[in-house]
This record gives C-alpha cells, structure tokens and sequence, in this order.
C-alpha cells in the first residue's frame, strides 16, 4: 500500500469513522470466510465504510500466517494440503503438515538422497501465476544462495500441478525440536546474558541476509526458532525486500503487505505503508521488539485490548516503558540498547543491526556501549543548561549543590570520555567490515557499513570506500526492477551504437553515443517483461513475456510485426536464422521450436525436467538446454533426440559461448561455473569465486579471459589457461542478471536489479606509458590537474589527471631520478649524474640549474623556495626562480662510518627544521635547524635498521619512517617525547614511501611488496590496503587537495581516489 494505514493528524470526524471501521471489522474478522460479507452488508454503515473493512479483510487474508494446523480450523480448499501429504515432489516425499497460511503451505518432508528431514513450502495455487511463479522462483535464487549458520538452508525447488495449475515449492532445513525464540529462552529459564547470547545468533543470521541486500520483514519469535540442539535459525524470508539504493523489488508475499500476526513487531513506517522508507532499520526495530520480549516477558506496548487501526496508533506513537520497570536486574546499558531499536524516529534508530550487535557485544564484554540512556546526572546538567538563572539561584543558595555540580561534571567528563572511546570502537569495527565487504566485492554492506561510522569518525579511507561503491563509468538509468537481458547491435541504416535492453516493461533501444532512447516497445502488462534475442541478418529483435508469450519487433523502427503464444511461460529464446527458426526454452520442462517469421509452434520436446531455464546455439548450429535440475541436454533444431552431456548439482541459470565456438560456459545457481570443450563435453575448468548465482558469462578469445556477473552483485574475471580468478569489481546494482562485453573488450555492461545498466572497466585499469616505458619518480602539479613521471627511456611524461590522456614528452640525455612541480610553469628534474633542470611543462623549454650531482629528493622551504638533496650528503635552498640561495653539508659520519646520504628529505615549517634518512644500515633519521643546520640532538637509535623515507606530520610534532625491520617497519617517532610511539604492521617487504595526509590523521605508505596501506599514526595495524600491484612501488605521489595518490609500479601508474564525499 502507498498510502498510511493511518493517518497521525486524525480530526474528530475521521477518528469517528476510524472507530465506525474498527468496531466492523473486528466484528468480521471473528466470522468464518464464507459468512462476512453477510455480516458486512447486514450493517447499517455506509458503502464507503464496508468497502474499507472488505479491503482490509482481503488485505489480511492475503498475508496472514496461521498457526500450526489443528484439524479443526483447516481451511477446506480446491488446493486440499491434507491431499497433498504421501505425495513426491521431486526427491522430497511430503510427510505431514506442519503449518498453512494465506499464501502457502509447509510440510515436513523427507529427502531421498541424501536422506534427511526438510521442511517444503508450497504456494497455494490461487498465488501461482506466471508473475507470481517467477518472482517466487526469484525468493528461491536468492535465499538459495545463503549460506550461514543462522539462518534455515533452502535446498531445492520446482512445482506441481494443483488443482490444473503450477504451484511453485521449495525444501529447506527442517529445525528439529524447534521453539519460538521467547518460548526456548523461558523454557530454558536464561539469564540476561546468555538470553543476549543467543539472541546474537538471530543477529548474526539477519546481518548476513542484511549484507546480501534482503530485508527479512517479519522478523517476530515465530520466524527465530531454536532448535533442540541450542542453535538459532532464522526462517520464512516470504516477504523479504531487496534493498538498493534507487529502486526496491517485491517478491510475491510482499503484495500488499503484511499486516495481521505481525502488527506488534511492525515498526512505524511499516504501519504507515511507507515503502521507500522500510530498509534494514525496520528490521532493526523488530528485533528490538523482540528483544523487549525476551528480556522482560512483555512487549513494548499493550495491544491485547484494542483493534488493529488503535495498534498501529500506539505502535506509532507511544514510547516504551523502561526494561528496568518490569525486571531491575536489566542494567542501565542493556535497557538504552534495546531502547535506540526501538526509536520511533529512523535517524535516531540504530542505522544497523551491525550497529547494534556492536553494542550488544561490548555489553557482553563490560565495554562501554555506544546508546546508554540519559541518567540522572546527565539529566540535571541539561535542565541546567536549559535553565541557568534558575540553575544559578539554586547554586548560590547551596554550596554543596555546587560541589555536587563539580563532581557532576567530572563524571560527565569521564562518562564522555568513555562514550568516545565506543564511538571510535564502534566506527573501526564497522570500518573493518566495509573493508572485508569491500575486498569481497560486496558493495551493498559496504553501503551499509560506512553509514554506520560517525561524521568524526570518517577519514581519507571513508571516502576512498565510498568511490569504490560504485566503479562504474557510464550508468543508465529508467528501467522498470531488474535489467534481465542486454545486447549490443549496429543501429540498422546508420553508423550507431544501440543498446537493446529488456526490463519488466518491455524491450528498449538506447542509443549508447548520447544516451537517448530509440525506441520502446512495452508488454501489456508492465512488468511481465523478461528475455529477448536479436536476429541482426533479419532486422528483429525477438522478445518473451513472463505470460507465454513471444513478439516480433522491428529493430529498426521498434515496432511490433507479429505476436504468437505458448503453452507455458519462457524463460529463454534463441533465433537460428539460417534455419529460419527459433529455439524457447518452457519453464514448464517444454522446449519448442517457431517459425521465425510465422512465430507458430514447428516441434516440441518434453525434457522430463521441472523447467527449462536457458538454452544457447553453437556456431555449428547445435544447440544445449540447461534445467532446473542441473543437467545440460545436447539436441538440434529437430528436437528429435535430448543427449544428456552434464550432470551439476544446482539448476544451470545461463550459457556463454567463446567466440570460436570452442568452449562453453555452464553459469550455476551455486556461483560455479563450468568450463566445457564443446567438441569432447570434457570440464576444461570449474570457475569458483562467485557467491551467488551466476547469470552471464561473456569470452574474450582475444584475452584469453572470460567474464562473469551474478546474484553477488559483482563482474569477475577468470583467466582460461589456468581458471582463477584474475580481477573482481564489486557493483552497486543490487544483484546483476544480465551482462555483454563491449566491442573493444574494455568494457563489461550490466544489468541489474535497480533499474540500471552500468559500464565497467575491466582491462586497462592501470595507465600504461607511452612506448611500453617503466615509470619511475611521480609528482602532481600545483592545480593537481597534470601528472609527471619519470621514465627508464630518458625521457619525463606529463598526463592530464582527468581526462587520463598523456599530453607531453619531455626527452633528456639521462634518466631523472627526482621531480619537484612548485608552480604551473616550473617543474624541477633531478637528472642522474648531470644535476638539475627546470622544465616549462607547457612547451619543453629548459634551463640548467647546475649540471652536477644527483638530485634525489626535495621539498619545500619554509622562506620560500625548496630544498633540494643531494647523494653526497649536502643540501642546497633553491629559489622557485631556480636561484640558489645557500649551500649546506649537515651529514655526519654514521656508525658504519659513511656519510648518511639524503634518499630523501622533509621540511617542517613549524619547527623550521629538515628531517634526513640516508638508507644506510643502523643509521637513524637526523634533524637539522634550517636556520643556522646545527644537528637536533636526542634523537633516538633507530628501531627500522634501514631507512628509507620520512615525511613530517603539518604539526611538526611527530615524523613518520619507513624501512626493512617488517612486518612492523612504519614507525612514528614522537619529537617532543623523543621516543618511537607506534610501530605498524602490514608490508610484507620493505616499506619505500611514506606520507601524511587528511590534517595528518591519516599516514599513507608503498613498499617493495606493491601494496598501498593507510594508516592512523596511533594505531598498530594499516586501516585498510588501497592498492596491490605485481612488483615494487617506484613512487608515491599525493595531490595538492590529498583526493588523489598517484603510484608508479612496472605495471605502470595507478591513480587511487580518496578523502572526498557527498552524504
């Protein structure tokens, strides 16, 4: 429903016909079916009313969920679940009922092999249109594809004829002994912690279904059962949401909605039907309603004594009492806990059940948690706050009130103090998952985890996670729910590129060069939509509704030409234009081949199989069928002989063809993906990585690769000469169905689930130099719009940032060793052997600085001008006009007795001093005044045995270094303790840059290993690796506005994007 069950701002006369259709409805809801209609039209309420109380009454027959059977209340229908029980469903033999509801029913049934007990859903009949069987089939592949302890495995599914028609069922983990959550927690008289305890489980399992994107919906002790063996298992995601940024898809029970049975567990935007606003807080507020359940026996609000209109009133408006009221024990931290689930307001709610498990663990641990409610204390200070002359009346009449106001604010201090430190817990934990979401390719708990940090909380690292989110370089968007086939085609009659898209509305041609729409050509039904195939040699695009049906359509134009039927729903079709036919694929196990241009049934095969679900053509013209059941038939246009030629253990959801015809993708329900010679059917490989189902694969002979996108919302990419995976993008679409390689092979468009199609990038990610060259040193330009790096041909190559195109090169008689960019016009080259050149970028021209020694490192000086350092040890302050103003020679003897060369120098305005590390062994870094070079004595021995790189923090107080002593070689040396305060792990080779960025909260490092870390100066451990390369990193580079590092490697350069975002 789009509108509010109620409405919050009732006037007298709507809270009396409010009244007028609770008091009816509450008379009818108590009759049987049959009779309520008699008992409506009986009443002397206007037709206005009784039509309210009918459609509410449908409304809760549609959703209600009754209780385990007990003979007496059996509903008599033409689907007769009794009737059912003995029969087979596949390998599942239903055994008895165990429940029914308005849309389904659960047996307890046994499985053949393996043999088990497992519980079997049925949908009722009256539920099971073509519509209603593919969004149902759409529940089953996404909760099929959950894999936690937690939550009730989904095993298999299929349909069965009842009553003439196909009702869809699904086997899951059967829970043996179960009992509702609240009644195992009674039973087993638990104390608060381990009553938290358990109930974590139930978290966990919700977390896991929160990380895939699925919304549970109905979460109440009935669906967190507990089994005799202790363990938790959420069950019945019937009307679960896939959650997306843009978009939401409902499956079949969501419509319209779930009211009765539930109501006490709704939270308020549930109530009020608002559909853009129920997200996983909503799931948040349930559990705590739970969660008040457990703890104190009672729930939140008393409803027992109203009807349902009055529920949904308290519900929204009524604050929970205090756990504390009905149970003492319950300590303050618990009580706030459940409390903030339970917030009224979605802001002030916990933003995450990952949130709220944060805080119930740190109860659990004795840690401070992060919704305590107000105490008394803290109370009193805001009432004084808000009341200070009455405050201060009060003070001075009472000394010893002001001693207690000391005291208060020492405890509030304290009480702060700790509130911080949760605050930080809490936001690294949630870091940390964003960071393992990230590297799974799970961008929708990445989503969800950074909303979860505090704004205080958020550093260079926050923003970097928030550009990986979505990757993608063109997105288009206006389709209805998901993308469930795309093409790419020559434009007939012109030289553009069109995109040929179809979504639940119909079938789109989107001109790819401007992004407009050629033409649309709409289903009756606005969203019974679903596959196509273009035929390009006869200007058609063939396209299959979710009913049965199958339409011609002018590529051209976008017109229809011819509509035919089929016996059965289509999930799949295939043209065969030299043959003038077409192959579909029956999602009732059916397989039919058409005449192209009549669209009339030529053949049928049945495969024995539940459904057909995809099918493909070889260059040869064979063609193979994949099945609900996971086995792979080979057949011909004749249909006259089905040849089984693979056997899977999950349903076959897609093919893909390599361009030769050689290999053969078969894309698994189970995220496998096998690898078949299509001459010998042999596995050539088993393509394992994907979490959840695999919907396309698309060959790059060329490359030797092949690409996959699927159900874990990510495109990978798998190498065929060895099967790994080689490269994996995380999207931001939801779930993806739909996939096809650009021309060029750059390029991967997907379809996915919110309604958008999304270009990726994935080959040439790295920006490879002119000449195939090695880069070495790198620097940005003041306006951080060009790039400068140095090369192993001799020569200095200028990239603009943007548009990532390379813009000049600058050639010299030698390599250059360093680079300095102080203003547009002035870039400095460290030549090796032949001293320093300043370069206009712009045109080339150049001038000699002096044209000895060997420039390895500079940076700016605080009196203007910079700093350059040589490999012999001495210093030289240089004008940005390239004049030189002094000479210095600080080095002294190290304990090896060289002299310590500056690898690399930095400059602290602050303490106008020059920090100097050398690379020598057991030589420590070395300070030295820029006003008259006299060394900083005190400096500590050297905890790194060699160092490689330091960098100043802006505020002067600390340095950070990098070396050999791994895995602990990034270390902070502490200037005005004089002692090393942090020593941070993570490299696994020397570390070879280092730099402070984000106001210095943030310290950035490379090494000889290739990963990128960043870091905090305080903490032990790297907060998150940016980047991994094959080889050492040559240079490091930061922007001017610290949003972009530049890295050179072998690979050649890679630009990281961080520290900037838009919430």
């Amino acid at each position: 429903m789009n509108e509010p069950l109620i409405n919050s701002n009732l006037d007298e006369s709507e809270r009396e016909r409010g009244e007028r259709i609770r008091t009816l409805f509450d008379q009818a809801v108590q009759e049987k079916r049959e009779h309520r209609d008699r008992l409506i039209d009986a009443s002397d309420e206007d037709i206005e009313i009784r039509d309210e109380v009918r459609s509410l009454l449908e409304f809760i027959d549609a959703t209600m969920v009754d209780q385990e059977d007990d003979g007496d209340r059996q509903q008599e229908e033409t689907d007769s679940p009794r009737s059912l029980v003995g029969c087979r469903l596949g390998d599942f033999e239903l055994l008895r009922l165990v429940g029914t509801g308005g849309t389904s029913m659960v047996f307890e049934a046994r499985q053949r092999r393996p043999d088990r007990i497992v519980a079997v859903k049925v949908l009722r009949a009256a539920f099971s249109g073509p519509q209603a069987r593919r969004r149902f089939e759409r529940e089953v592949e996404i909760t099929g594809g959950f894999e936690h302890p937690s939550i009730a495995r989904v095993f298999a599914s299929g349909s069965l004829d009842v009553a003439g028609r196909k009702a869809p069922w699904l086997a899951m983990e059967f829970v043996e002994g179960a009992l509702p959550i609240t009644l195992f927690a009674r039973k087993k008289n638990l104390d608060s912690r381990a009553t938290v305890t358990l109930f974590r489980e139930a978290i966990a399992g919700i977390r896991y279904a929160h990380s895939k994107g699925v919304i549970h919906r109905d979460l109440k002790p009935a669906n967190i059962l507990v089994g005799s063996n202790g363990k938790v298992r959420v069950i019945d995601f019937g009307i679960a949401r896939l959650d997306s940024t843009t978009q939401q898809f409902d499956t079949l029970a969501t419509m319209p909605g779930q009211v009765l049975g539930t109501v006490p567990f709704m939270a308020p935007e549930q109530i009020d039907g608002d559909r853009e606003s129920t997200d996983v807080r909503t799931d948040g507020y349930a559990l705590g309603v739970v969660a008040y359940l457990l703890l104190t026996g009672r729930m939140p609000y008393e409803l027992a004594d109203c009807g349902m209109l009055e529920a949904a009133h308290r519900i929204r408006e009524t604050m929970p009492g205090s756990l504390r009221v009905y149970d003492s024990a319950i300590d303050r931290d618990l009580d706030g806990i459940v409390q903030k689930s339970l917030e009224k307001s979605l802001t002030t709610r916990y933003q995450s059940v990952d949130a709220m498990d944060a805080d119930y663990k740190a109860w659990l641990e004795d840690r401070p948690v992060t919704a305590r409610p107000l105490g008394r204390m803290v109370r009193t200070a805001r009432w004084s706050r808000r009341n200070p002359m009455t405050a201060s009346m009060i003070g001075a009449a009472a000394v010893s009130l002001l001693a207690a106001l000391v005291v208060l604010t020492v405890m509030l201090r304290r009480e702060t103090g700790l509130l911080r430190i949760a605050q930080r817990s809490a936001a690294d934990a949630q870091l940390g998952s964003a960071i393992s979401a990230h590297a799974a390719g799970d961008m929708a708990s990445v989503r969800l985890r950074l909303a979860e940090i505090p704004v205080l909380e958020r550093g260079w690292e926050y923003g970097w996670l928030k550009n990986q989110i979505d990757r993608s370089e063109m997105t288009i968007n206006g389709f209805r729910d998901d993308v469930s086939s795309i093409d790419l085609v020559d434009a007939p009659g012109s030289d553009e590129k069109w995109m040929i898209v179809s979504a639940y509305d119909g079938v789109h041609a989107i001109d790819l060069t401007s992004g407009l729409e050629r033409w649309f050509n709409a289903w009756n039904s606005n969203d019974s939509g679903w596959r196509h195939c273009v035929v390009p040699s006869r200007n058609l695009v063939l396209s299959v509704d979710l009913g049965g049906s199958i339409k011609s359509i002018d590529l051209q134009t976008g017109k229809t030409i011819l509509i035919g039927s089929t016996p059965e729903p289509i999930g799949e079709v295939i043209a065969i234009p030299q043959e003038e036919v077409a192959v579909l694929a029956g999602e009732e196990g059916n397989v039919y081949v058409i005449d192209l241009q009549t669209l009339e049934i030529k053949t049928t095969a049945a495969t024995g199989s539940r459904a057909v679900r995809t099918l493909a053509v070889l260059p040869d013209a064979r063609i193979i069928l994949g099945t609900e059941e996971g086995i792979v038939f080979e057949t011909n246009s004749d249909l006259d002989i089905l040849t089984p030629i693979l056997d899977r253990d999950s349903v076959v959801l897609r093919f893909g063809i390599s361009e030769s015809g050689r290999l053969v993708a078969v894309c698994g329900g189970n995220g496998i993906t096998e690898i078949l010679n299509s001459e010998t059917w042999e596995i050539v490989h088993r393509l394992r990585g994907n979490k959840g189902g695999v919907w396309q694969a698309m060959f790059d002979d060329v490359n030797g690769v092949v690409h996959t996108v699927g159900t874990d919302d990510s495109i990978r990419t798998f190498d065929l000469l060895s099967g790994e995976q080689t490269n994996m993008i995380g999207s931001s679409q939801g779930y993806i169905w739909s996939g096809v390689l650009s021309e060029d092979r750059r390029f991967v468009w997907s379809g996915g689930h919110d309604g958008t199609v999304k270009k990726w990038r994935v080959r040439d990610t790295v920006i490879l130099l002119p000449n195939a060259a090695i880069p070495g040193a790198v620097v940005f330009s003041p306006s951080g719009d060009r790039i400068a790096i140095s090369d192993d041909t001799g020569r200095v190559q200028v990239l603009d940032a943007y548009t990532q195109r390379w813009i000049k090169s600058i050639e010299f008689a030698e390599n250059a060793e360093s680079l300095y960019w102080p203003t547009s016009n002035r870039l400095y080259v460290g030549l090796d052997g032949n001293g320093l050149m300043q370069i206009d970028p712009s045109n080339g021209d150049r001038r000699a600085i002096f044209k000895s020694g060997v420039v390895s490192s500079f940076d700016a000086h605080p009196d203007g001008g910079f700093l350059a350092g040589f490999s012999d040890g001495h210093l030289m302050h240089i004008s940005l006009e390239g004049e030189i103003k002094a000479r210095a020679h600080p080095g002294r003897p190290d304990p090896n007795g060289l002299m310590v060369s500056p690898m690399k120098i930095s400059t602290s305005a602050q303490r106008r001093q020059v920090a100097i590390v050398g690379g020598e062994r057991s030589a420590s870094v070395q300070l030295f005044s820029l006003d008259d070079w006299s060394q900083i004595e005190g400096i500590p021995q050297t905890i790194l045995n060699y160092e490689f790189d330091v960098d100043f923090s802006p505020s002067g107080k600390e340095v950070a270094l990098v070396g050999r002593e791994r895995p602990k070689n990034i270390v902070v040396l502490d200037l005005e303790r004089l002692e090393y305060t942090t020593r941070i792990s993570g490299h696994q080779g020397n570390s070879r840059h280092v730099s402070y960025i984000d106001q210095g909260t943030r310290i950035v490092s490379a090494g000889q290993d290739g990963a990128v870390f960043i870091s905090r100066p305080g903490d032990g451990r790297t907060l998150a690796k940016l980047l991994q390369v094959t080889g050492a990193i040559r240079g490091l580079a930061i922007s001017p506005d610290e949003h972009l590092i530049a890295v050179t490697s072998e690979e050649g350069l890679n630009l990281i994007l961080g520290g900037l975002w838009d919430d």
